[in-house]
């Protein structure tokens, strides 16, 4: 993974969502599949304030409309908060 160029700070994460996510047994009840992509994500950055379990590396799920949208690395990602975050899989970008 390379270095951020950006980094969060203070409760907040920097997260790359995932483009596309494999066929799971997880069954989520969303209007379409792309919501369903766009709720994914790993983390790539944390603020050293965000009281959360997670790590940088960890795959999370998120609520659909959370976070602040920027470019980081040449790549789209979100600036989420701790309580944006429902939960951390295993589940891994297809």
């Amino acid at each position: 993974m390379p270095e951020n160029n950006i980094v969060p700070v203070n409760d907040w994460l920097l997260v790359k969502q995932f483009k596309d996510v494999p066929k799971t047994s997880i069954i989520l009840l969303k209007e379409s599949e792309d919501d369903y992509k766009r709720a994914f994500g790993t983390v790539l950055a944390k603020g050293s304030r965000a009281d959360i379990d997670v790590e940088v590396g960890d795959t999370i799920y998120f609520n659909d409309y959370a976070g602040e949208r920027v470019e980081a690395n040449g790549e789209e990602c979100l600036f989420l908060k701790p309580h944006d975050v429902i939960a951390k899989t295993t589940l891994q970008e297809a």
